[in-house]
């Protein structure tokens, strides 16, 4: 998905599983990353101290798994 303004009242439709492209010299305020955010409410991003934006990539089925096994064995130790 790229940053463009699009207007849910328009219809246009977009992919949600595109790569989000930024330049790399992009910096942003809290206040423009927030901006940002509301225009792109279905990418999940983070916004770094230095103010570079942060893609963050789901999950697969493989890492849910891992986690769900960590989880267990965490509540087992806990039990315990």
């Amino acid at each position: 998905m790229t940053l463009t303004t699009v207007s849910p009242a328009s219809g246009a439709s977009f992919d949600a599983l595109a790569p989000l492209r930024l330049p790399a010299a992009l910096r942003l305020t809290p206040e423009q990353f927030e901006l940002v955010c509301a225009e792109n409410r279905e990418a999940v991003l983070e916004l770094a101290a230095n103010g570079t934006v942060i893609a963050m990539t789901p999950t697969g089925s493989e890492t849910s798994g891992r986690n769900s096994r960590l989880v267990m064995r965490l509540l087992l130790w806990a039990d315990q």
